[in-house]
């Protein structure tokens, strides 16, 4: 009964946090959830919408979409795979495993956005733990697979530990090579059968060069910061050669490139947390006394920080988005602009918001749900003029606040087939921070 308790408190602390703070009101988490959402209808990525990841996260979480498309599914799924990962902390470092939530909070709940790399940190500490518990390494590759499967470039890094670990034991090498391959083939046979693997290629391989590119953001405090956690964990290693963690959180540093960004730092912070769970000794239950205290500290901080007047959403698959009620307004103009335009002809959306309005209307995603500089492949911005050429007469919805944000500060923000649109287009419409051009009829 205890056990249930506990892991009912943890289950739904998280999702209270997911729904009231860190809901799914941002870019990757609305993306990630579009994804999810994508996959739910059976739509094949790289050939009908645009990824630069393989996607087995968002195809995980898209099972319980296809019984509901909901975005409180989502945020339930989320929460348990949070709940799950507290769980296995607590096998590896018992009742330190109380840090875990601590750091997921602090400062802002950040850690706890909805997206592929929280679940990669997840499967950073089952591997962890199945290494500890001398698991099979058939097993511990097949997960060493799915890592790669879930953002390549971690999981790449992810296997530098296991080639230190077995440096000496071929025999166990070639397990964990062995089982790293399944998925991977699995996953080629998969883009064979949907004849997406050139697609593939040029948006999770060639395309990153783009990607990189265009999206290598350094932000100075959260570059500074995240070298110093670098170092600490270097020094745990030097201190703690035996200790598989520390390898892993080492790898684990990959997920900060290109984007040293406040998110990527605060994801890396948990995982840099583990290593503080492993030397904390402190007996009896004062560890999780506090930390329950510090969590409850900072959601009456966040709420008193957070006055402003919010409310759920409350429309078709977004019913438990809880946000401010001018973002609900400005979606609601949005998606009455586009049904407008959608009765005249082929009409699409230059916003991040896109992905909303295609989820809301039960659309399938597209090229455009995902407007962002270095996700279209190798080349990118031609290959998008190209498609707006081949499309043709068209309704395009700018959000002009997005894009001069842009232009002002080197975002990520798709500009020069924005640019492509604008001099190839009238202006026929004008409400809010949106603008409509008619592609193909110029003044």
């Amino acid at each position: 009964m205890k056990k249930v308790l506990k892991y009912g408190f943890v289950f739904l602390f998280s999702l209270f946090v997911l729904v009231f703070f860190s809901s799914i009101n941002t870019y990757d988490s609305m993306w990630n959830y579009g994804f999810s959402y994508a996959f739910s209808k059976f739509q094949v990525p790289f050939l009908e919408f645009n990824m630069v990841i393989p996607g087995f996260y968002n195809m995980l979480m898209s099972i319980g979409l296809m019984l509901c498309h909901n975005n409180i599914i989502f945020l339930i799924e989320h929460a348990v795979i949070i709940t799950i990962t507290f769980y296995l902390l607590e096998k590896l470092f018992q009742k330190n495993a109380w840090l875990f939530l601590v750091f997921m909070c602090f400062p802002i709940f950040i850690a706890f956005t909805v997206s592929y790399n929280f679940f990669l940190l997840f499967l950073m500490i089952l591997i962890v733990y199945l290494e500890e518990n001398k698991k099979s390494d058939y097993v511990i590759g097949l997960l060493l697979g799915v890592s790669i499967l879930t953002k390549q470039s971690v999981g790449f890094f992810f296997l530098i530990p296991s080639v230190v670990i077995c440096f000496r034991e071929k025999k166990r090498l070639l397990k964990r090579l062995i089982g790293v391959m399944i998925p991977c083939f699995l996953y080629v046979v998969y883009l064979l059968i949907t004849g997406s693997l050139l697609e593939f290629l040029d948006l999770c391989v060639f395309g990153l060069f783009d990607f990189a590119k265009h999206n290598t953001a350094i932000v100075p405090l959260y570059f500074v910061l995240s070298i110093l956690l670098f170092i600490i964990s270097i020094i745990y290693v030097i201190f703690h050669k035996k200790d598989i963690l520390g390898y892993y959180v080492l790898a684990f540093f990959s997920i900060m490139i290109p984007i040293f960004s406040y998110y990527h730092f605060y994801v890396y912070l948990v995982a840099v947390s583990c290593l503080l769970m492993r030397v904390v000794n402190i007996k009896g239950n004062y560890i999780r006394n506090l930390s329950i205290l510090l969590c409850l500290i900072i959601v009456c901080f966040n709420i008193i920080m957070t006055r402003e007047e919010k409310q759920f959403l409350n429309i078709h698959n977004f019913n438990y988005l809880y946000l401010p009620e001018y973002s609900k307004d400005n979606f609601l103009i949005l998606d009455e602009l586009y049904h407008k335009y959608k009765k005249l002809g082929n009409t699409e959306i230059l916003s991040s918001k896109s992905v909303w309005v295609q989820i809301k209307n039960e659309e399938k995603l597209n090229y455009f749900s995902v407007y962002l500089t270095g996700n279209f492949g190798y080349d990118g911005s031609r290959k998008m003029i190209d498609r707006v050429k081949k499309i043709g007469e068209s309704y395009y919805i700018l959000d002009n606040n997005e894009y001069q944000n842009a232009l002002k500060n080197n975002e990520q923000f798709e500009i020069e087939t924005t640019k492509y649109i604008i001099k190839n287009s009238k202006i026929v419409d004008e409400v809010g921070d949106y603008i409509v051009y008619h592609y193909g009829v110029v003044e």
